[in-house]
């Protein structure tokens, strides 16, 4: 079997602390490792359960958002950015765009294509 990349943007590294909570943003559930980042959605680590397809808020180091758990790996988690505002997509992607640059100006990531 061969495996296929699914991801549709590049994704930086992060070693950022976070929070989830249920969907509707109030009642904090645990605190999470934000273990990488892309436009679409992140990489976490969480010691508490979390339920794949289900929608939680994650507050992350720049802005609050909407996320719904894609699949799980014993404590890892990949999610989804979902139901996300237009200011919080802009704050997203800039912080994202902001690590791509330094990551492939410091040599640790290789833009698909070339950068420059």
């Amino acid at each position: 079997m061969v495996f296929s990349e699914k991801r549709v943007h590049p994704r930086v590294d992060v070693n950022w602390k976070g929070e989830v909570f249920a969907s509707d943003g109030i009642d904090l559930l645990a605190p999470v490792q934000i273990h990488n980042i892309s436009f679409g959605g992140l990489l976490l680590i969480c010691d508490r359960p979390l339920v794949v397809h289900e929608r939680y808020q994650i507050q992350l180091p720049m802005v609050k958002t909407s996320i719904e758990i894609a699949w799980k790996h014993k404590d890892r988690y990949g999610a989804m950015f979902v139901d996300q505002t237009p200011e919080t997509t802009d704050v997203i992607q800039t912080k994202v765009n902001e690590l791509l640059v330094e990551s492939a100006l410091s040599g640790s990531f290789e833009f698909p294509g070339g950068f420059f």
